[in-house]
């Protein structure tokens, strides 16, 4: 018998997003489905509650299994991934969750700062793999 529903189902959620990533070496993005459920946008929940400190359903067990996950749980880091990965899916894919305008102008600021030598070194290899990207399609 279950006796605490939302316990129940926050460790399902949290089983289905492991077991994805370990099957596809990638965490999930908002949009993911997985065997039926929204796991990226339960992700996304967590990390968000995190980020703006609304732990009411994050205890310490739970935040120290997101984060073993290899998340990334600096807010900074967060929005820039997810607006990397935007971007990213704009120019691969044309997939219009942005416009190209937003794309463009944030492609172009973060070039310049990867130029400058002014991004990590994560964000440094995904700015790489963009350009490169985006340099083989022009020509």
């Amino acid at each position: 018998m279950i006796w605490d529903l939302n316990e129940y189902s926050w460790n399902e959620n949290y089983n289905l997003v492991k077991e994805y990533i370990l099957l596809n070496n990638v965490i999930p993005v908002y949009s993911t489905v997985y065997k039926d459920k929204r796991i990226g946008l339960w992700l996304h929940t967590q990390v968000n509650a995190y980020l703006c400190n609304n732990t009411c359903n994050l205890d310490c067990k739970k935040i120290v299994k997101l984060k073993a996950l290899g998340l990334d749980m600096n807010m900074e880091n967060y929005y820039w991934n997810k607006t990397y990965k935007a971007v990213y899916d704009f120019y691969k894919n044309r997939i219009n969750e942005i416009d190209y305008d937003f794309a463009n102008n944030w492609f172009n600021s973060e070039l310049e700062k990867y130029n400058n030598g002014n991004l990590d070194k994560s964000q440094k290899k995904k700015m790489k793999s963009l350009i490169k990207y985006i340099n083989k399609v022009i020509k």
